[in-house]
């Protein structure tokens, strides 16, 4: 335990060691990406705990109508411009509550459904069938959010990072594939951070707080992988970046153009 403690230590402390001895292992891209899936589970492991919560929990009348007395104090300030005495703005109003109070209905209905797991149970446990069938499911469900939500992280790392490793060639770097994405796969270590980001108030900062020293390390990775100075490292690593917002707003205006010329 205390080494895997100074190995994160190591890392948040952008150690040159620590990244070299990586870099230079002889299972360096199956470690790193062993260590991206861990972060994120980790990151994510109190998420899961409250989704699991809420989830188990059903869905009660008083819970909705806590939720339409956030909407409506949400509302509150737009309402204000509403003129006063006005029919139409009334009507809408009405229709609007009303509208509202029946979705939340339906929901109620829907989330009281058996699971077809619950209507299998329920033979056997007549009284209690469907309530564990749709516990079991619902753990299920929300189970595998949480082990999904690594794999769709390692999906978008190894995309956006074939794209950083081919700028960094092209300003002269010099290291294979797999030390690349083994070394660069550290930047998941600070973003276990993010196992407190459910804590209300200060969660979202430790999450940011992750998330940048994250970029940080990442920067650090491509640094001593490519073996590159310190400015063409944050090069590489932010030029794809901006060449994709590039083409999103050249698609953008495009998608603009033959809106406003087509409507013509």
């Amino acid at each position: 335990m205390s080494d895997i403690l100074n190995f994160a230590r190591s890392v948040f402390l952008l150690q040159e060691e620590t990244f070299v001895n990586l870099r230079d292992s002889r299972n360096v891209m199956r470690t790193g990406i062993l260590i991206l899936l861990l972060c994120f589970l980790i990151a994510g492991a109190l998420q899961f705990v409250v989704d699991l919560t809420n989830n188990l929990r059903p869905f009660s009348a008083d819970e909705a109508a806590d939720i339409q007395a956030q909407i409506m104090e949400a509302m509150q300030p737009w309402l204000q411009f509403m003129p006063e005495g006005d029919e139409f703005s009334q009507v809408f109003m009405d229709q609007f509550l009303q509208n509202m109070q029946a979705g939340f209905g339906i929901g109620a209905e829907i989330d009281a459904l058996p699971t077809p797991l619950g209507r299998s149970l329920a033979a056997i446990f007549p009284d209690s069938g469907v309530a564990i069938g749709r516990a079991i499911s619902r753990f299920l469900s929300t189970l595998g959010a949480w082990l999904s939500k690594p794999f769709a992280h390692l999906g978008a790392f190894l995309a956006y990072g074939i794209w950083v490793l081919l700028f960094a060639r092209i300003m002269g770097g010099a290291g294979g594939i797999d030390r690349f994405f083994g070394v660069t796969a550290l930047y998941a270590v600070p973003h276990v951070l993010g196992f407190l980001g459910p804590l209300p108030v200060v969660g979202w900062l430790f999450a940011l707080l992750g998330f940048v020293w994250g970029i940080v390390v990442y920067v650090r990775g491509v640094q001593v992988t490519q073996r590159l100075d310190i400015g063409r490292s944050i090069l590489a690593t932010f030029l794809p970046l901006l060449a994709l917002l590039f083409i999103g707003i050249l698609l953008l205006m495009f998608v603009m153009l033959t809106i406003i010329f087509g409507s013509n």
